[in-house]
């Protein structure tokens, strides 16, 4: 599973744009992000807003099972189909660009719903510092498990039946 993450501190307020890539969107296509967790200050978040012009509930962190983040912001509704791009207004004073990373290393975590058989599971995406740039301010991918192991274990397959074939 994979998003991207797009800083733009030219703007202001600057943005912090979220979005599943079109590949887990294909994979999942009911995939929906729920919950995202910075470590920015909750006081630096002006607004939260998803590509249906929602306005996302934005509240303390606490409590996460991934480093100590600062914000968190939650769809109003969960029952939403296709969230993202999911936008955060932000006005952090003397904004780079950057994410601040948080005592784990992670910039971001991202919750996302409707995945796996029958669109019932959920995962957690986190992403750690990043130095790739697109010129505003960085553009990231968030590399999840699956990503990697799916095409390996195909790869194991396909040499497990080659191998009983020459047998």
């Amino acid at each position: 599973m994979n998003a991207t993450l797009v800083t733009d501190n030219t703007t202001n307020p600057g943005t912090i744009e979220v979005e599943l890539t079109d590949e887990t969107k294909a994979l999942y296509p009911n995939s929906t992000i729920t919950t995202i967790l910075l470590n920015v200050p909750e006081s630096d978040v002006v607004s939260v807003t998803d590509n249906y012009g929602n306005e996302w509930l934005v509240g303390d962190a606490a409590g996460n099972p991934f480093g100590t983040f600062l914000t968190k912001t939650t769809t109003n509704d969960a029952e939403l189909k296709g969230t993202d791009p999911i936008t955060i207004y932000v006005t952090i004073t003397s904004w780079d660009g950057t994410l601040p990373a948080n005592d784990d290393e992670n910039v971001i975590s991202i919750h996302i719903q409707r995945i796996g058989p029958g669109d019932e599971d959920s995962a957690w995406v986190t992403v750690g510092y990043c130095e790739e740039d697109d010129g505003n301010g960085g553009t990231q991918e968030i590399p999840e498990f699956p990503t990697i192991a799916l095409p390996i274990a195909a790869i194991i397959g396909l040499a497990f039946i080659f191998q009983r074939r020459k047998e």
